[in-house]
């Protein structure tokens, strides 16, 4: 099951597809599907819902939730209902957001339907080299206050920054590397790299755009790799949206056994 609305920007897929053949299969219709799952593109998208793994790309896209504008759901007890692909307009539950992330306790997706976006056209790597920890949040809060928004942006520190500054040839003495990707049409990019370096101008922050390829594969290397994507979303949850889930809290674990012994 595919069924593309280009005019509305709404996709209907069986949630079976794997994040890579879904997004195969948008790009052959000049289409991005705007997620990047932490736990990799062979992860199916029934358990990005039924887990809510979090997106890479939410800074640009936003998170799953907002990515998921509705779909077909069957229940535990095989009682089937659809929510509505359109914007709510009455108060109540929102029953996709309580679906997903439930584990397949409250139900499961049979079809499920998303926002999608156009193709990228161009994308710009950059570095931003501080001194302290809290210039990299203030920078990532400036951007998205300007209407900066990149496809993703990775913290690097201590001995992995050390790596990469040897390797790109820079002054050695920042101990902190924002690595960000700026990606979309071809004006947008330029606005955005060209803001972004006047809303750096007088202050500590050094910002260097790699040229060449080598060094651009480099840094993408150090970004996507599966130790990075787990390091990252347990020492800074926050730039992520939301909380990788390795703790369940007690409720959580009540919350689990009442619709064990209770399903729906």
């Amino acid at each position: 099951m595919f069924n593309l609305n280009k005019k509305s920007h709404v996709v209907t897929v069986n949630p079976e597809l794997t994040v890579e053949d879904y997004e195969k299969l948008l790009r052959a219709e000049g289409m991005t599907s705007g997620y990047f799952p932490l736990t990799g593109e062979k992860t199916k998208l029934s358990t990005c819902l039924a887990e809510r793994i979090p997106n890479f790309y939410f800074l640009k896209y936003g998170d799953l939730a907002d990515l998921c504008v509705g779909g077909k759901i069957e229940t535990p007890l095989g009682r089937t209902f659809s929510t509505k692909i359109y914007p709510r307009a009455a108060t109540g539950p929102d029953l996709r957001r309580v679906v997903m992330g439930s584990r397949g306790l409250l139900g499961n997706f049979r079809e499920v339907s998303f926002k999608v976006f156009g193709s990228v056209e161009k994308e710009v790597l950059g570095v931003a080299l501080m001194e302290r920890m809290e210039e990299a949040g203030a920078l990532i809060r400036q951007m998205m206050g300007h209407f900066i928004r990149p496809l993703w942006a990775f913290l690097v520190k201590g001995e992995e920054a050390e790596v990469c500054l040897k390797k790109l040839v820079l002054p050695e003495e920042n101990e902190i590397l924002l690595i960000f990707k700026l990606a979309g049409a071809i004006p947008l990019v330029d606005a955005e790299k060209e803001s972004l370096t006047q809303l750096t101008e007088g202050s500590r922050c050094f910002l260097y755009w790699p040229p060449r390829r080598e060094d651009q594969a480099f840094l993408t290397d150090q970004v996507f790799n599966p130790e990075a994507f787990k390091n990252m979303s347990q020492k800074y949850p926050s730039f992520f949206g939301t909380m990788a889930s390795k703790v369940v809290a007690t409720f959580e674990k009540n919350f689990e056994k009442h619709f064990k012994e209770t399903p729906c």
